[in-house]
């Protein structure tokens, strides 16, 4: 009996020390596995290599590609910044002079909000402030661009301010999934950032419109705080409350 008891006690602990007390033995459905999130996929496809290009040596350098494609969020391509060169002050040159720098700035960052192409080109000159005369310096130039075809545009509202339309250079895509570079909230076109919320929400398994989402779209977007201007645009993005007009030439 002393051996019959002692076997029962070897086998009781036997048994005991095959269980992990961590891990969940409740098996895996395997329609929940596949809802989960790839992010390994969403990064690649993200910089543009396939999805059956997914080999160890590629992702286990996925830090290095990142910085040789100069990609900073892996659900965005990155944004390109005009830095140069200086474009010429629109009170002292002619109109063909002023449209040629504007185009320079737009072909760097396009589709491009009219009132930061405008800010950006009046920086790179040295003029702070955006007077009226210089406003319509600007229009000037803005519109020989239109009428020329260089330049296509729509906006986002019946009511209508010519700083607000997005301009893109003709033959490139009008909306483009990108990071925010040095963009505030309010200079990222509304049709991109609906794009950008749909994707935050895809890739995070939230609720689209949740307090979760809006603060996990300005994360993304390297924001921190939901101000009450952010939580309009957001939620004017996500719930799509805007119309994208083309507009005639």
């Amino acid at each position: 009996q002393d051996n019959t008891l002692i076997e029962e006690l070897k086998s009781i602990i036997s048994e005991g020390f095959q269980d992990d007390p961590f891990k969940d033995s409740s098996p895996i459905h395997p329609d929940t596995a596949t809802q989960l999130p790839n992010t390994e996929v969403e990064r690649i496809s993200a910089v543009g290599l396939p999805e059956s290009d997914r080999d160890p040596e590629l992702q286990s350098s996925r830090a290095e590609l990142d910085k040789t494609l100069q990609i900073d969020n892996p659900l965005f391509a990155n944004y390109a910044h005009y830095t140069e060169p200086a474009c010429n002050d629109p009170r002292t040159s002619n109109a063909a002079t002023v449209s040629e720098c504007l185009l320079g700035v737009i072909k760097v960052e396009t589709p491009i909000q009219v009132k930061r192409a405008f800010d950006i080109y009046l920086r790179s000159c040295g003029i702070k402030r955006m007077g009226h005369e210089l406003k319509d310096d600007l229009l000037g130039a803005l519109n020989y661009l239109k009428k020329s075809g260089s330049i296509l545009s729509h906006m986002y509202s019946t009511d209508h301010d010519v700083l607000d339309e997005v301009v893109w250079i003709k033959g490139t895509p009008a909306e483009v999934l990108r990071n925010r570079g040095d963009r505030s909230l309010e200079e990222i076109p509304l049709g991109e950032l609906y794009a950008i919320t749909q994707k935050v929400a895809n890739v995070d398994g939230i609720i689209i419109g949740s307090q979760e989402h809006l603060r996990a779209t300005l994360e993304a977007l390297n924001l921190k705080r939901l101000t009450t201007t952010a939580d309009r645009i957001l939620k004017q993005a996500i719930f799509g409350k805007f119309l994208k007009l083309d507009i005639e030439k």
